[in-house]
């Protein structure tokens, strides 16, 4: 009898605990749209930047994200060509040369990108750059989906 008791009891609060969990979740998708996005709440927390300053930042960050666009479907369509010329052949160390080109158009549109940003900053905001860059850089930040092996985005984390 003891334990029937003990088990009800038990069952019930897993039961409590199961509602309260689904509850949570439903409730709690993330931050809502139409509001301030992410990027915009962290710098202005940790940089104290203005308005205009988010104004300028919102125009290098929309340079960026345009030309970065750009850049990465270029060196995706270089790289499946490269990977898919089976050949060790004149075309493909110019592909080679290609991707290693576009990659360091990368690596310098995010170096714009920083210039940019210290450009923004007062000289109280500077010492904010190089932690935030480091953070960036951070192996443990958050990645995008994996792909799920057929190349398309999986389930998220």
């Amino acid at each position: 009898m003891n334990r029937i008791k003990t088990l009800k009891i038990l069952s019930g609060f897993l039961l409590l605990m199961n509602i309260a969990l689904i509850s949570f979740m439903v409730l709690n998708k993330g931050p809502k749209r139409g509001g301030e996005r992410p990027a915009e709440n962290l710098l202005k927390e940790k940089f104290k930047f203005d308005d205009a300053q988010m104004l300028q930042f919102d125009l290098s960050r929309d340079e960026h994200k345009k030309k970065g666009r750009v850049l990465k479907e270029k060196l995706n369509e270089t790289s499946r060509k490269f990977y898919n010329s089976a050949e060790d052949t004149a075309d493909r160390q110019a592909l080679l040369d290609s991707i290693l080109s576009l990659s360091k158009e990368v690596y310098l549109n995010n170096e714009n990108h920083f210039n940019d940003m210290r450009a923004i900053c007062k000289k109280d905001q500077l010492d904010n750059i190089e932690s935030f860059i480091d953070g960036l850089m951070d192996k443990d930040r958050p990645r995008r989906r994996p792909m799920d092996g057929r190349g398309k985005k999986g389930e998220g984390r």
